[in-house]
């Protein structure tokens, strides 16, 4: 097989899948690996919920979630946003830089919220705070009472 004439002389001839191995397994009739049935299952149980919802109504509650969280960014004493110019600002991750970002991340931990941190030097100084469509106006509304407590306790 030609495919199999550069690694008998030593060269690269593929990365993860290479040629010569997906043969192999073709030859079996198997693929390389086993593809992960309930990650397929969960993604079209989700497109499903997403499409019965509808792109609109997703995105509008989307960008009003995000509205609020900047919203509360810009307002909070003990911080700003990150990103200054709104139209570059994210819809589904809001950066907030606050000195106190290691105390607020701890007090919505108790509170039960996870907030990630900040990048490499950001890490103590920023709190990065998820938006996406499977979070409920429920969950988000748990969310900004526990935020508007933190920012009270912290003064």
């Amino acid at each position: 097989m030609k495919s199999a004439k550069p690694g008998k002389k030593g060269q690269i001839s593929g990365t993860y899948h290479r040629l010569t191995a997906l043969w192999k397994e073709a030859d079996n009739f198997q693929t390389p690996e086993t593809p992960n049935v309930l990650a397929i299952y969960l993604l079209a149980k989700i497109a499903g919920e997403m499409r019965a919802k509808g792109l609109a109504s997703i995105r509008e509650s989307l960008d009003q979630n995000a509205a609020q969280l900047y919203q509360k960014a810009e307002t909070m004493p003990q911080g700003r946003a990150f990103v200054q110019n709104p139209a570059w600002r994210s819809p589904t991750v809001v950066v907030v830089e606050s000195p106190q970002a290691l105390k607020i991340r701890a007090a919505l931990k108790e509170k039960g919220f996870v907030v990630g941190s900040g990048y490499k030097p950001f890490q103590d100084t920023q709190l990065r705070i998820a938006n996406f469509p499977a979070t409920s106006a429920l969950e988000m509304q748990h969310f900004h009472q526990a935020w508007e407590e933190v920012m009270l306790a912290l003064g």
